[in-house]
């Protein structure tokens, strides 16, 4: 006897099978992107005389990326002998080599 399996039925079936996802990643990206962004909204209140105490949340964030080094899974050729203390003392270098945006003083 051949049974047609509906959306429904397939998903209930799949998702019995299913005990754990990992959504931690994506969410942490996004959480990223949204600290990114609000830095941008500050660095436009400065521009604009609007905020004369700025933080300095970009910075902290890509010093503490780098002191993770979660990064250097993704790096090749020379780039793979990346060390954190020369990455750290020549970060303008570093930001303009991997397109990381060198906005307001830092």
């Amino acid at each position: 006897m051949l049974t047609t399996l509906t959306t429904s039925r397939c998903s209930s079936t799949f998702l019995q099978h299913v005990t754990a996802s990992n959504v931690a990643p994506q969410y942490g990206t996004e959480e990223t992107r949204a600290y990114l962004k609000l830095c941008d909204v500050e660095q436009l209140l400065v521009d604009n005389g609007l905020c004369s105490d700025p933080s300095d949340l970009r910075n902290t964030l890509l010093v503490k990326a780098i002191k993770t080094e979660r990064w250097r899974k993704w790096m090749t050729g020379d780039d793979v002998n990346l060390q954190v203390d020369d990455i750290l003392k020549d970060e303008r270098s570093f930001r303009l080599r991997f397109w990381i945006p060198v906005t307001g003083t830092s």
